[in-house]
C-alpha cells in the first residue's frame, strides 16, 4: 500500500522549490564520496553507477558555475571600477580586461589543493588549510592591486581592497565542505528495553 501512494504521490513541476529540492537531497558523505570517485577514476568503475545510484544532484555544478562566475564578473566589475576611478585620478595606472582576469585566475589556482585536503575528514585541519588558501590568494590580489589603486584617495583604495578581500572570503566560505551529520550508533538506534519492575517488597512480619 505504501509503494502504491508513492507511486501516485503527483511530482512536482519544475517551476516549483520543490522540483529543485530534489537534487539538493544529499548529505555531506554523499558529496564527498562523489568527489572523491571524479578524482580517482578507476577502470571498469562506473561513476553513475557505483556513485550517482540514480540520485544526481546539482552541489558541485551550482558551486563550478558559482565560481566560473566569480572568475569573470568580478575581474569586470573591478576593471571597470578603476576605469572609472582613472578618469578621476589620472596618475592612477590600469591593467587590461584580460589582464585584470588572468591575476583572478590564478589567485584562484590555491583552491584546487584545497579542495583536495579538505577530503581529509579532520575540521581544524579543514579550517587550516581554507585559512592558508585565502590568506595566500587574497594576499596576491592586494599586492598586486596596491600598485594601481595607490595613487587613489586612501578611503578608495581601502574599501577597494577590503571588498576584494571580503568576496574571496565569501567564496572560500561557500567552497567548504559542512560537517559531517552525525550517524546515531546503534546503540542509540535500537529501542531500549523497558526497564523491568521489580516487585514490591512485602514487609516484614513484626517480632513480638
Amino acid at each position: 500500500t505504501v509503494q502504491l501512494l508513492q507511486e501516485e504521490k503527483p511530482q512536482p513541476g519544475f517551476w516549483t522549490f520543490g522540483y529543485y529540492q530534489s537534487f539538493f537531497d544529499v548529505d555531506t558523505s554523499q558529496v564527498l564520496d562523489r568527489i572523491k570517485g571524479s578524482l580517482l577514476p578507476r577502470p571498469g568503475h562506473n561513476f553513475v553507477r557505483h556513485r550517482l545510484r540514480n540520485r544526481p544532484d546539482l552541489y558541485v555544478t551550482v558551486a563550478s558555475i558559482t565560481i566560473y562566475c566569480y572568475a569573470w564578473l568580478v575581474p569586470l566589475a573591478l576593471w571597470g571600477f578603476l576605469r572609472w576611478r582613472k578618469g578621476v585620478r589620472e596618475r592612477m595606472g590600469l591593467y587590461t580586461f584580460l589582464e585584470t582576469v588572468c591575476v583572478y585566475g590564478y589567485s584562484l589556482f590555491v583552491f584546487i589543493p584545497t579542495v583536495v585536503l579538505w577530503l581529509i575528514p579532520v575540521p581544524w585541519l579543514q579550517w587550516l588549510f581554507g585559512a592558508l588558501a585565502l590568506a595566500l590568494s587574497a594576499a596576491g590580489l592586494v599586492f598586486t592591486l596596491w600598485p594601481v589603486v595607490r595613487e587613489d584617495t586612501r578611503l578608495a583604495a581601502g574599501v577597494l581592497l577590503s571588498v576584494v578581500v571580503l568576496l574571496h572570503a565569501l567564496l572560500a566560505m561557500g567552497c567548504k565542505p559542512l560537517p559531517p551529520e552525525p550517524m546515531a550508533s546503534p546503540h542509540q538506534a535500537t529501542s531500549q528495553p523497558p526497564a523491568t519492575m521489580l516487585p514490591p517488597t512485602l514487609p516484614r512480619p513484626k517480632r513480638w
